[in-house]
């Protein structure tokens, strides 16, 4: 056995140290002229008109949910790529992260705005925003339900955690740090 190095991650299985570095290097080149390439199927989803924040996949995998900072979320179709709810005129700016209720009926934005608004998913409109006295100080960097659907908690840049009640739409617990 030589000292010479193999790369564990070389496409050859195994190399004959009786073979010159040009046979090795035809066979090498010999491989990849001959395999075919692993091709994914992509769909590009396209509507939004900035970058996207967030994304989820949800309702068994069929639908894709995204947040931009075009200060809209959308609701899409993954067969056919279709935009099928888009959620508009609820922020001033970028929405930063979105969130789905498990029960599948609400949907929670939360933005650069210091706001957090609740949507109703079958008629895209706002069920209910954050109340004024219970904003954030800075921008909402992300929004997350609880197991049973009754609270939302949001995270934001001035270092505190809320946690939302939906039914009252109140803070019930504010962290500070």
């Amino acid at each position: 056995m030589t000292g010479r190095n193999i790369d564990p991650l070389s496409l050859d299985e195994t190399i004959d140290e009786g073979k010159e570095e040009k046979d090795v290097e035809k066979r090498r080149a010999s491989v990849w002229e001959h395999q075919e390439l692993a091709q994914i199927p992509i769909k590009v989803l396209r509507g939004h008109t900035d970058a996207v924040t967030g994304c989820h996949f949800c309702f068994d995998d069929t639908k894709v949910l995204t947040s931009s900072q075009d200060k809209t979320a959308a609701l899409w179709d993954t067969e056919s790529g279709a935009a099928l709810l888009v959620f508009e005129r609820g922020h001033l700016s970028n929405i930063s992260e979105c969130a789905l209720i498990p029960d599948k009926k609400r949907l929670i934005t939360a933005s650069w705005d210091k706001t957090l608004n609740a949507w109703d998913l079958e008629t895209g409109k706002i069920i209910w925003t954050a109340a004024q006295a219970d904003h954030h100080k800075s921008t909402i960097t992300r929004c997350r339900f609880d197991p049973q659907s009754q609270h939302v908690a949001s995270v934001s840049e001035d270092r505190t955690i809320k946690l939302w009640d939906l039914v009252s739409t109140q803070t019930t617990l504010s962290i500070n740090r």
